[in-house]
């Protein structure tokens, strides 16, 4: 099944921004050519993994004996690579960069947990110096639950994390830090909750830079669900489809998903669900779940003979698989 990502947000129309900044960089070159002023700066650029990229993120390089001193910059979204210039250090800190200076740079975002770097570079007398690339990416990557709902006849769950490396990774317990790992890892554990909604803190620690990161999800006993969809329907005939279920416990916004072949047109979808587009093979129908139970229902229609497959899916868990012949 294909879902949506989110991505991250943006501050700032792209295009905007990309005008902004080639009219700034024009300029400057502009202004040094005719000043006869060179200029320093230190340059790299970002990798980045998935859906998260590096695009107009602050880009710190600061000096590796005095972290207050710094300068700042945006990565381009169009090769994601920056360059921070160092002259200004002497106008906001009093400092004048020397060759032999060691500078390290990194990203830092606290609100969705990412870093990058720090990498770093000697300087030299050149206008500008190299730095190694650094990738972006999640301080604490959950591989493990994937879904908001676990389906389990014991009430646990299998927890997966792969940790930066130098961060040190751990739980909040009863308002006190438990260290699960030290200085990255790939942690793997099976974690006993009770039964309904479960909502744990985790911490990772980064030299300086402290991040947090929750997860919330339902833990239940089990889900009776049952169909009305058969497995022969009858060509241009309209077919109206019940769908039920039972919860072992009471659950709040989450997500039903019926999964429908682009072959058949979707009618009279019912209790404010609605359809999406979900692949070139199948459009789905969603709905929201509040409450122990369950129950709604669509109607299809189709001129195509042949062999579907439709799939009803409770919060990414498939409970049941359908296949259907349109005689």
């Amino acid at each position: 099944m294909e879902r949506v990502n989110h991505g991250y947000k943006m501050k700032m129309n792209r295009k905007e921004k990309r005008k902004h900044v080639k009219w700034f960089f024009i300029f400057g070159i502009f202004m040094f050519l005719i000043s006869g002023v060179s200029a320093k700066f230190v340059c790299g650029e970002v990798y980045y993994q998935g859906q998260i990229t590096p695009s107009w993120y602050d880009v710190k390089a600061y000096l590796y004996s005095n972290s207050s001193i710094y300068s700042e910059c945006k990565v381009s979204p169009d090769d994601y690579k920056y360059c921070c210039e160092l002259d200004s250090l002497k106008d906001f800190f009093g400092y004048e960069w020397g060759i032999g200076d060691l500078f390290f740079a990194e990203i830092i975002d606290y609100d969705f947990g990412l870093m990058a770097g720090p990498t770093s570079v000697v300087l030299s007398g050149e206008g500008y110096d190299i730095m190694a690339p650094m990738e972006l990416r999640e301080v604490v990557q959950i591989m493990q639950p994937e879904n908001k709902l676990i389906i389990n006849n014991e009430s646990n769950f299998i927890f997966e994390a792969n940790v930066f490396d130098d961060c040190d990774f751990g739980i909040m317990s009863n308002g006190s830090k438990k260290v699960l790992c030290e200085e990255g890892c790939d942690y793997l554990e099976k974690f006993d909750v009770n039964y309904g909604l479960s909502e744990i803190e985790f911490f990772s620690e980064c030299g300086e830079n402290n991040f947090s990161k929750n997860i919330s999800l339902y833990v239940v006993e089990d889900v009776e669900f049952e169909s009305s969809l058969g497995n022969k329907i009858k060509k241009d005939e309209k077919t109206n489809v019940f769908l039920s279920g039972e919860i072992s416990g009471s659950v709040s916004e989450l997500e039903f998903r019926e999964y429908v072949p682009v072959e058949f047109e979707i009618s009279g979808v019912s209790d404010s669900g609605y359809v999406e587009f979900s692949s070139s093979n199948y459009n789905v129908i969603v709905w929201e779940v509040n409450g122990a139970s369950f129950d709604f229902s669509y109607s299809i229609s189709s001129g195509v003979v042949g062999d579907y497959y439709f799939v009803s899916e409770f919060e990414g868990n498939i409970l049941e698989e359908n296949f259907v012949n349109l005689y």
